[in-house]
């Protein structure tokens, strides 16, 4: 049972990460000449839910590399 909550603190984390990377590697890309002018406030919500989207899904990717390890030590032992 104790590795079950290991395991959703290691998972917490990782999206943490990688949803933190993600905005900031985002917050690095030239957004306004996409979005209209004086609108400051959909620009912002943009980046936010598009890290958002991207975290999760680098996040998914590590961690199902992370649980398909860990099943493939199963085969040997």
């Amino acid at each position: 049972m104790q590795t079950a909550g290991i395991h959703a603190g290691i998972v917490i984390l990782i999206y943490l990460i990688t949803v933190g990377m993600s905005f900031k590697a985002l917050s690095a890309i030239k957004i306004e000449n996409l979005i209209k002018p004086n609108h400051v406030f959909e620009a912002q919500l943009f980046i936010l839910f598009s890290s958002l989207a991207l975290g999760y899904l680098v996040g998914n990717l590590l961690i199902a590399i992370m649980d398909q390890s860990l099943s493939l030590r199963l085969l040997f032992f």
